[in-house]
């Protein structure tokens, strides 16, 4: 465990003190040297006997980050670029501390233009966008427009919307810190094709409660 111990906190210290060089040498193994020269992306094993093997190192794949999981606020933009709903919608008054979206982009293709620096990202995830209302709304789907009710009996009323998305995204990766480190620049769009929507209505009396959801579009 002793000998072990020795020999990670040297070969750290080998690596951290070459780290503003070009060329990283090490030796361990009775003799054996390895060279790892960053310009020419090689690695240079030369052991005891002074045979050389020149290798070539795997090049690093350009990796985007659209694939992982989201989250975010949900809220409303008039034509006109407020976000302040006119007076008429105000029954969609938002309880934002729950009006939640949350997304879980599961595939990403990275498209290479400009190796390690420029990509074209696109791939697939899914969407659920939760709109908590601060009223008592009761939406109404059976009309032709969006119209709405109250009811004094509910505690709790939202509108839930589902989306598969589709990005297309031009990526940069800047490195920083003499490659240490990576600045993420991303910039496109993403389309959403609406795949379910569902109100949910908890209504709630002294005596019971009960949840009632209904599906529509």
């Amino acid at each position: 465990m002793k000998r072990s111990l020795i020999i990670f906190f040297s070969v750290w210290f080998v690596f951290y003190s070459f780290a503003q060089n070009d060329t990283t040498t090490i030796t361990w193994n009775k003799g054996k040297v390895l060279i790892i020269n960053e310009k020419e992306d090689t690695i240079k094993v030369i052991d005891k006997n002074q045979n050389v093997e020149n290798k070539k190192k795997k090049a690093k794949k350009f990796k985007g980050k659209w694939s992982g999981i989201e989250i975010g606020a949900n809220g409303f933009l008039t034509s006109s670029g407020s976000f302040t709903l006119p007076e008429k919608w105000n029954y969609l008054d938002l309880y934002q501390p729950k009006s939640i979206n949350f997304n879980f982009n599961f595939i990403e293709k990275n498209i290479n233009l400009v190796e390690k620096k420029l990509a074209i990202i696109t791939g697939l995830g899914i969407g659920w966008n939760n709109y908590s209302f601060n009223r008592k709304t009761v939406l109404l789907s059976h009309l032709d427009t969006l119209s709405f009710g109250y009811d004094s009996l509910i505690k709790k009323s939202k509108l839930v919307v589902t989306n598969l998305r589709l990005p297309l995204l031009l990526e940069f990766h800047i490195s920083i810190n003499q490659f240490k480190d990576i600045l993420y620049i991303s910039g496109g769009v993403v389309g959403a094709l609406r795949i379910g929507t569902y109100t949910k209505n908890l209504y709630s009396n002294k005596d019971n409660s009960k949840d009632i959801k209904n599906k529509d579009d």
